[in-house]
């Protein structure tokens, strides 16, 4: 008798929607930038934190990942962030 084969993949949540493009606004007198953005649909799902990415302009290519902090005991509220040069 011949064998048969099934792929199967089991979903055990739905995860949360991703986060749209932020606003992002630039202060030169104290160099920041200020972004915000809007919590995206959870699915149901607890979103806790969130990560930024920044990649500089310059021919460096740097990369920084800041990240919020949040935790599933302490989740992130505040839906914005001011980062400074020392950041990064």
């Amino acid at each position: 008798m011949p064998s048969t084969f099934v792929d199967l993949m089991l979903n055990s949540s739905i995860v949360p929607d991703a986060v749209a493009a932020p606003d992002i606004t630039a202060a030169f007198n104290q160099p920041r930038l200020d972004v915000s953005w809007v919590a995206p649909d959870s699915n149901g799902q607890a979103i806790f934190n969130y990560k930024l990415g920044i990649i500089q302009s310059d021919d460096s290519g740097t990369e920084v990942e800041i990240d919020l902090g949040g935790t599933s005991g302490s989740p992130v509220t505040v839906l914005s962030k001011s980062i400074t040069t020392t950041e990064f």
